[in-house]
């Protein structure tokens, strides 16, 4: 038989342990990463170039003399690549024999006013380590600078172009993960490379006014900076990454669906071919409802 004392006990232990939890670990709970990140896309040179500006939080007990990121789009930029390589294994060698290349380039990281050293892994260019002015204590963050460009490739992965339609994933300076004291940084691979920190992110985007726009998230805002472009701002608290896509032949419909809870919120299919379009909202509408 279980006693009141028993599960005053219980009470006592389980406050006891979140208490602990809250002092141990306030920061891994309340904060993110940060990113503040503006683009423009320029569709004849395949390219986008912009700014971002991130913050990392030190959310281990060690003191940090540098942090590593990714630099996804390198992994398009030879043939040495592990990405390369992987595909070569799969005996997939359209990249092998192909044109095409991509690459993230133009960065000068700044802290401030200051510049800040980077360098390149040499067997994986898609991962850099930044040399941190002063030690970055635990529960203290850094913010850092940078302009960047990067190089679409043809598309045979996650990003690149095909005639006007542009998949824009894993496309800018990301942080890796500092865990079990060391830092957690994969090369960019077909299978597998997705750990890493969920962050808030601020993200504008200049697209030629004659391209449609789609973005992580539910809703985003459009100003016409012209008669020649929009620019698309989104922002979103707590996710994994940020991936969005631009192309002049998208076919948009919207449709408002009711979930069980009774709450309406609007999906939307972006597409090629209008022939199909009610058909990829009755499955979002299902997928989304279950």
């Amino acid at each position: 038989m279980i006693k009141e004392k028993d599960i005053n006990i219980k009470n006592n232990v389980h406050k006891s342990i979140i208490i602990f939890i809250l002092l141990v670990f306030p920061y891994v709970l309340f904060a993110n990463n940060q990113y503040n990140i503006k683009v423009e896309l320029f569709p004849n040179l395949k390219s986008i170039k912009g700014n971002i500006e991130m913050e990392y939080l030190n959310s281990s007990n060690d003191t940090l003399q540098e942090v590593w990121i990714h630099l996804w789009p390198n992994a398009y930029r030879d043939r040495q690549t592990p990405w390369a390589k992987e595909k070569v294994n799969q005996n997939m060698l359209d990249f092998q024999f192909s044109k095409t290349s991509g690459w993230l380039d133009s960065l000068n990281f700044k802290e401030g006013n200051s510049n800040l050293t980077y360098v390149l892994s040499e067997d994986q260019p898609d991962i850099a380590v930044i040399i941190l002015q002063e030690p970055l204590l635990p529960g203290k963050s850094v913010i850092i600078s940078t302009p960047f460009r990067v190089k679409f490739p043809q598309l045979m992965s996650r990003s690149g172009y095909e005639g006007s339609f542009f998949s824009v994933t894993q496309w800018y300076p990301k942080f890796a993960v500092y865990e079990d004291g060391k830092w957690q940084a994969m090369s960019y691979l077909e299978q597998g490379e997705f750990y890493s920190d969920f962050a808030d992110y601020d993200v504008s985007v200049i697209i030629p006014s004659s391209y449609k726009f789609a973005a992580t998230g539910q809703l985003f805002q459009q100003n016409d900076t012209s008669q020649a472009f929009n620019t698309y701002r989104v922002q979103m608290s707590n996710i994994h990454d940020f991936a969005w896509y631009a192309s002049r032949k998208f076919k948009v419909k919207t449709e408002e669906i009711q979930l069980n809870s009774g709450k309406k919120i609007a999906i939307q299919a972006y597409v090629f071919d209008e022939s199909i379009q009610d058909e990829v909202l009755k499955y979002t509408a299902q997928t989304v409802q279950y």
